[in-house]
């Protein structure tokens, strides 16, 4: 997958668009919802922060941030604004 597909985050990304070989090196950090957060160690900010994954059974692919940090605020937003 080209870089300028993977590293797009935020409405615009396409979901299915996500590198299954780092799959085995993630970390699953916890579930909530129907889904799971995984943290990524192959791509990080330059803060050293890992991407963060979040994956469901009717999500295709997986929603890609590029730290837990984005994942939580993305997930905050939702449960304050669920419209």
């Amino acid at each position: 997958m080209p870089d300028e597909l993977y590293f797009v985050y935020g409405p615009e990304q396409d979901s299915i668009h996500f590198r299954g070989e780092y799959v085995p090196d993630t970390l699953l950090i916890g579930y909530w919802d129907d889904g799971a957060a995984l943290l990524n160690p192959h791509v990080r900010t330059a803060e050293g922060e890992w991407e963060a994954w979040y994956l469901a059974p009717w999500k295709p692919g997986a929603g890609r941030y590029r730290s837990f940090w984005d994942l939580a605020m993305d997930e905050l937003r939702f449960l304050r604004n669920p419209g």
